[in-house]
């Protein structure tokens, strides 16, 4: 009974390195310059990129299917582009041996989700805990004569 729970156990931990992240496939666009201009880049771990299909903040690794190049890249943005999975910088298609305007196939392979913080609300009157009944305000009630039946 020891040999069989060991042999599981065993068995477990060593096939769950087997099983790899989720791989996506789809087209990548390299942009302009001006279309990442006003975002900044706060490492130089990764590129910038925009997509429609993962949350903003999340890190992929894209990967050309005939190279072994690949980038590591942050989504920064939405795209606009129909047909396009993944947009990414000029500086991201540099490293790839992309020229600006290429669309060609990848693979995406996501590395790290950290989901960007909810915004913060400008004040605490903000927040209304007592909702607002249309009519019946405080001066309406004030002045109001009691309902009798």
């Amino acid at each position: 009974m020891k040999k069989q729970s060991v042999l599981i156990v065993l068995f477990i931990f060593f096939t769950s390195f087997l099983y790899s992240q989720s791989t996506y496939s789809g087209n990548v666009s390299v942009s302009d310059k001006n279309f990442f201009s006003s975002y900044s880049r706060s490492s130089s771990d990764y590129y910038l990129g925009g997509c429609n299909a993962f949350p903003l903040g999340t890190y992929v690794n894209v990967k050309l299917p005939y190279s072994d190049d690949s980038a590591n890249i942050k989504i920064v943005t939405r795209i606009p582009e129909d047909g396009i999975f993944i947009q990414i910088s000029d500086r991201a298609g540099e490293s790839l041996n992309l020229e600006i305007g290429d669309v060609l196939p990848v693979r995406i392979q996501v590395t790290k989700f950290t989901p960007s913080p909810l915004p913060e609300l400008d004040s605490a009157s903000a927040l209304n805990p007592e909702p607002e009944i249309k009519g019946f305000t405080e001066e309406v009630l004030a002045t109001s004569e009691p309902i009798v039946e």
